[in-house]
């Protein structure tokens, strides 16, 4: 189509400039003088007057110099044209750059090492790039970087990029534990997780919560997402509703943490708002794998039996062994032990041969009748049992025991976090109250009516526990709180 339409343009141009030559040759007087004429030049003269001698109608219109000037002529079209060139989109605005400090010792760089600008702030509000406060307010002293667009407020220029975190346990006399070499821009659940493994309990990371102290029994909750920058220079930071004291475990495999890290409870999850008890309050019974089994060995002739546990990858000869010991008979060790083959005979097998699982063997060779005093011999079990008995009604006895003293000791109340969320809202956030653990559901509803400023939630508000999918059942303000550490709440929004 592009080389039609070049074509179309150069033969309408080729008219024009013929055009042009005709009414110059027009207005120019003729000449007298005739040269010789080729054939050629003939045909094309006898052309031009057969053209001339046709009627106007049919001639090609000629061109004023008023419409030359009016169309110009166009630029022939080549077929070879460069792609248009893409326009270049605008830069697009920094963004605040993560903390990252690399060798820097102390913040008085940006995290990419530009130099920071002693400022006033203006009229804009502006937030700390490491205690992560703001808005400041307008006019506070602040160092920035323009830049990298980074601030830092007064407190926090020159801190130490690393810095050491002591935690301690809120009303007790756990001593504290320190974690050295903090960097600034870990999160508050990575201090969790280097606090579990270091005391080796799992358990906080599922039950645990850190807090500040504000002087006065008044504490600060501190979230998994916030930074360790919010924590100012040699303060102490608080654990609750978890144990400080190291285990008594030697070592703790790294699954379980990952487990208890998952296992935390959050608002909107099927757990929250239930009575569960911490691990450490739990008696889980150790279920062992038994790594011996029982063999029944008949005698071939007689048809007695007698059983005898040997363990799992034992031999012949060890079968042999436990049944001269059970016996009383040293001649038990020359018997053969048989097995059952795919002929329905029996087939003896050797000292060395494995048991591979079996737990039915004849026996033949010696007799499988116990000798008096034998330990399979029935006085004698009769008398182990006798005494079996004796000592598991001691072991009772001394429980009982250990139990009526654990309860006449008073357990001595301890501050918890409880965390309560609207159990139908989502637009409610959920709000952090401290209380001791010995007070009941109504005094947990007075503290979050007082840190709410809101008088109607003693009224108006009732917790609730989760029945089903969409049922709840209300908790009464009698009980007491127990082991709860989340709550529901219902009747009004928490703001």
């Amino acid at each position: 189509e592009q080389l039609r339409r070049l074509q179309e343009q150069q033969q309408q141009q080729q008219q024009q400039i013929q055009q042009q030559e005709q009414q110059q040759q027009q207005q120019q007087p003729k000449k007298t003088e005739e040269l010789p004429v080729t054939p050629s030049q003939s045909s094309s003269q006898s052309q031009i007057k057969e053209e001339q001698s046709l009627p106007e109608s049919t001639q090609q219109p000629q061109l004023s110099k008023a419409d030359e000037k009016a169309e110009p002529p166009q630029r022939p079209l080549t077929l070879h044209q460069p792609p248009p060139q893409p326009k270049a989109k605008p830069p697009r605005p920094m963004s605040p750059p993560k903390i990252r400090f690399g060798a820097l010792e102390a913040l008085d760089a940006c995290p990419r090492g530009h130099a920071l600008e002693d400022q006033e702030a203006r009229t804009q509000p502006w937030a700390c790039g490491c205690c992560r406060q703001g808005p400041a307010i307008v006019g506070a002293r602040r160092f920035r970087c323009n830049h990298c667009e980074y601030s830092l407020c007064e407190s926090c220029h020159g801190r130490p990029v690393e810095d050491k975190i002591t935690v301690k346990r809120v009303g007790a006399e756990t001593p504290a534990v320190v974690l050295s070499k903090v960097s600034i821009s870990a999160s508050i659940l990575d201090i969790k997780r280097a606090l579990a493994r270091q005391v080796r309990r799992p358990e906080i990371l599922e039950y645990g919560k850190l807090v500040t102290s504000n002087g006065d029994s008044d504490y600060t909750p501190l979230q998994d997402a916030d930074v360790v920058g919010r924590i100012m220079p040699g303060s102490c930071i608080y654990l609750l509703n978890a144990e400080l004291k190291t285990s008594d475990e030697a070592e703790v495999d790294d699954a379980k943490y990952r487990e208890a890290e998952k296992r935390q409870l959050k608002p909107g999850m099927a757990g929250f708002g239930g009575a569960a008890k911490p691990p450490q309050q739990q008696s889980k019974a150790v279920v062992e794998e038994r790594s011996d089994m029982d063999v029944e060995v008949r005698s071939l002739q007689l048809g007695h039996a007698l059983t005898v546990q040997v363990p799992k990858n034992a031999t012949a000869l060890t079968v042999k062994e436990a049944l001269a010991t059970a016996l009383g008979r040293p001649e038990a060790l020359e018997g053969k032990l048989l097995r059952r083959n795919n002929e329905g005979g029996y087939s003896s097998l050797s000292n060395e041969e494995a048991l591979d699982g079996r737990k039915q063997l004849s026996f033949m060779g010696a007799e499988l009748t116990p000798l008096p005093g034998a330990p399979a011999h029935p006085d004698t079990k009769r008398k182990a049992a006798r005494k079996a008995k004796a000592q598991a009604k001691a072991k009772a006895a001394a429980e009982a025991i250990h139990e009526e003293e654990e309860s006449l000791l008073v357990k001595e109340p301890e501050l918890v976090q409880v965390t309560v969320a609207h159990a139908a809202s989502s637009r409610s956030k959920p709000v952090d109250v401290f209380v001791m653990d010995n007070v009941s559901i109504g005094e947990v509803k007075e503290a979050l009516a007082a840190k709410l400023e809101m008088p109607d939630v003693l009224t108006r508000g009732k917790f609730v526990q989760r029945k089903g999918a969409a049922s709840f059942g209300a908790v009464r303000d009698q009980e007491p709180l127990g082991d709860r550490r989340t709550l529901l709440f219902m009747g009004l929004e928490l703001k």
